[in-house]
C-alpha cells in the first residue's frame, strides 16, 4: 500500500457481530470522550465562576456588565489553556493583563484590589494543571 496515512487514523469497519471486541472498544473510547468533555466543562465553570467571584468579594465589582466582561475574560484565558495556545505563564498573563485593563477602565480603586489581580493570576495556573490532570487521566 502507497498511503501516507498513519494505521491508527485509518477508519475500521467493524464487525458485523455484536460480540466483536471493536464494538466494545468504540463504546468505551465514545464512554470516556464524553467524562472528558463533562470534566472540562465543569472545570471551565468553575474557573469562570472563580474569577468573577474574585471580582466581587475582595475587588468590590458591582456592575453586571463588568461582571461579565470579567466573565468573558476568563472563558477567554480558558479557551488558550484548553487549547495549549498558552501554558501556565502565558494564561497567567493573559488574565492578568486583561482584569488589570478591565480594572483601570471600570473597577473601583481601592485596596483590595491587589488580591484581586493575585487571584485572577494564580487561577491560570491552576486551570491548567486541573485540565492537564483531566487529559492525563483520561488517556
Amino acid at each position: 500500500m502507497w498511503c501516507n496515512t498513519a494505521l491508527h487514523a485509518v477508519p475500521t469497519t467493524p464487525a458485523e457481530d455484536p460480540e466483536h471486541p471493536e464494538h466494545e472498544r468504540k463504546a468505551v473510547e465514545e464512554q470516556r470522550r464524553q467524562l472528558t468533555a463533562a470534566q472540562i466543562s465543569f472545570a471551565g465553570a468553575c474557573y469562570s465562576l472563580a474569577i468573577v467571584v474574585l471580582a466581587v468579594i475582595p475587588g468590590c465589582v458591582f456592575s453586571p456588565e463588568v461582571l461579565l466582561l470579567y466573565a468573558a475574560s476568563s472563558v477567554l484565558v480558558f479557551w488558550t489553556v484548553l487549547r495549549h495556545g498558552s501554558g501556565r505563564g502565558i494564561g497567567a498573563l493573559l488574565q492578568g493583563v486583561l482584569s488589570t485593563v478591565l480594572l483601570l477602565t471600570f473597577g473601583p480603586q481601592q485596596p483590595l484590589i491587589f488580591f484581586m489581580l493575585a487571584g485572577h493570576i494564580i487561577m491560570p495556573v491552576v486551570i491548567w494543571h486541573w485540565v492537564d490532570l483531566i487529559h492525563d487521566l483520561t488517556r
